[in-house]
């Protein structure tokens, strides 16, 4: 494994890149992991380029490797982030929970609300952490098995519904507890003219960010959104046995008030596929 990036840019985005060969037996490289710009690796080190070349060491090492002797209560080290399988969503579901938004699209008349509601959810998903709904959502721990076309079908029915859609959001949130109502409905206004489901999803996306903070907040922790959001958006594990699977994200203060908070168990350092599906809807 190398690191590769561009010296000549001023905020240089870096990868790490192995050397295979094609089908036609000719060497040649490919783009394995994305680590991320420059300025956002300063977030969690002082040296990116140094942090890229342990991310690669690191990976070379671990590459092909089981490990037969596990022990699932260690807690997880400082090491590389892996676009395998993302599981910092597991702490915002209790927040998309909250708003119950499948109550909302049981009344479209829909025989399948539950897909409909599991297509909403991911998309809002794909806006927070790579802000694009078309993200493939086989990149989440037991992610559903809907296809992007099925998505854009949900989208068409959604639309129908933006303005019940709208509303429906802006009275469960007067539901939740907190004093930050008059805050999270300034936010919900500038979203309020223009009633088609991406922005819709957009701003639910910013509302379950925003009621994350603001939990946190009243447990004593308090974080901007853009430094919350950098932790969740890098938590994956790696399968490196059928049931087996290793996290490959860092540990931080993020991940420990979370824990302190919510203990879904996502700070240790490997973990079984079973107790990992159980995690999937803690809340």
């Amino acid at each position: 494994m190398k690191v590769t990036y561009n010296k000549k840019a001023k905020d240089p985005t870096y990868y790490i890149q192995e050397s295979y060969r094609n089908k036609d037996g000719k060497s040649t490289t490919r783009t394995v992991k994305i680590l991320g710009k420059h300025s956002e690796l300063l977030k969690i080190t002082d040296d990116p380029l140094a942090y890229a070349h342990e991310q690669a060491k690191q990976m070379t090492e671990h590459k092909g490797i089981i490990n037969k002797s596990i022990d699932f209560n260690k807690k997880v080290e400082y090491s590389d982030e892996s676009k395998m399988k993302q599981v910092g969503y597991f702490y915002l579901r209790y927040f998309f929970d909250s708003l119950k938004l499948y109550n909302f699209f049981t009344t479209m008349g829909d025989e399948d609300a539950l897909k409909i509601c599991l297509a909403v959810e991911f998309q809002i998903y794909n806006l927070l952490f790579y802000s694009n709904i078309a993200h493939d959502v086989k990149d989440y721990f037991n992610g559903p098995s809907i296809t992007f076309r099925e998505m854009i079908e949900v989208n068409n029915k959604v639309e129908k519904y933006a303005y019940d859609y709208y509303d429906y959001v802006a009275k469960e949130v007067l539901c939740l507890d907190g004093k930050h109502q008059k805050e999270i409905h300034q936010m919900m206004k500038k979203y309020q003219y223009v009633m088609d489901p991406i922005h819709l999803y957009k701003m639910t996306a910013d509302l379950v960010l925003k009621l994350l903070k603001y939990d946190l907040e009243e447990h004593g922790y308090l974080f901007k959104e853009g430094d919350l959001l950098q932790p969740l958006k890098v938590m994956f594990v790696i399968k490196q046995a059928e049931n087996n699977y290793r996290a490959v994200y860092s540990n931080s203060r993020i991940l420990q008030a979370l824990e302190d908070i919510y203990h879904l168990g996502l700070d240790h350092l490997y973990y079984r596929k079973e107790d990992l599906l159980k995690k999937t809807r803690k809340f």
